[in-house]
């Protein structure tokens, strides 16, 4: 196991509430956790955090309360049918955008991203 390391994404809505914000390619690296640090958010906040490679949103927060989350992925049996278990990460081998729809009017959100390589 690799050590966990940090990104920050700063993500800044406009004048309506919405903003997104997406990181530099990552690769062979399992999302560990999600961290958001509000700049005053309103009460009606929607966050979602997704991915490419495999394309999916491990993440949707609602809510205005700082928080780390922590992303699971469903297992899989070997013809792609879920399974009842889930792993306590998520693999990304691409970009992770975080994307805003009621952040609040012209605020900056920090999003860190904890992340662990998977070399």
């Amino acid at each position: 196991m690799g050590f966990i390391e940090e990104i920050r994404l700063s993500l800044e809505t406009n004048g309506s509430g919405a903003g997104s914000v997406t990181s530099n390619t990552l690769q062979n690296v399992a999302i560990k956790a999600v961290s958001v640090v509000y700049d005053s958010a309103p009460g009606g906040w929607s966050l979602a955090v997704t991915k490419t490679s495999p394309s999916e949103t491990p993440i949707t927060i609602s809510g205005n309360t700082d928080f780390a989350y922590y992303p699971q992925a469903t297992t899989v049996d070997n013809t792609g049918s879920p399974l009842a278990t889930s792993t306590d990460y998520v693999i990304a081998n691409g970009t992770i955008t975080v994307t805003a729809t009621t952040g609040g009017a012209s605020k900056t959100h920090i999003i860190k991203v904890y992340l662990e390589r998977l070399n």
